[in-house]
């Protein structure tokens, strides 16, 4: 791994150190900032998407999520995300959509036990009952 890539991959934890305290600008800024790299980083965009969606940005942020499932659409993690953000915006058609792509992109058992917990994060018990 290149100092390039490490650099990188410590911005996206920086970000979400940042993230968590509430310094919601500065994440975006410094992920913004690493982002016109040429070279993607994985979870660089789904951390970018998260940071946009607690700031209320719901259009950036589905870009954000969707840019980073298709550049690494085994991030579970990015999937389950952009399924919340639906729910979220009263779209389950879409997060139900979101969640069956993730497993059939992703066959197995993790895929499945992410999303019963995605469907379970946003309190729908019946949705989370279908992939255990």
């Amino acid at each position: 791994m290149n100092d390039t890539v490490r650099a990188r991959d410590a911005a996206v934890v920086l970000a979400q150190v940042l993230t968590a305290a509430g310094r919601l600008h500065d994440a975006l800024t410094l992920l913004d900032g690493v982002a016109r790299e040429a070279v993607a980083s994985e979870n660089l965009q789904a951390t970018r998407g998260d940071i946009l969606s607690r700031m209320g940005r719901g259009a950036e942020a589905e870009r954000a999520f969707r840019e980073e499932i298709r550049m690494f659409p085994q991030n579970l993690d990015a999937w389950s995300k952009l399924a919340v953000l639906y729910v979220t915006e009263g779209r389950l058609a879409a997060a139900r959509t979101a969640i069956e792509t993730m497993v059939r992109l992703n066959p197995g058992p993790r895929s499945r036990r992410v999303a019963a917990a995605t469907f379970e994060a946003v309190e729908l018990p019946r949705e989370a009952a279908r992939w255990r």
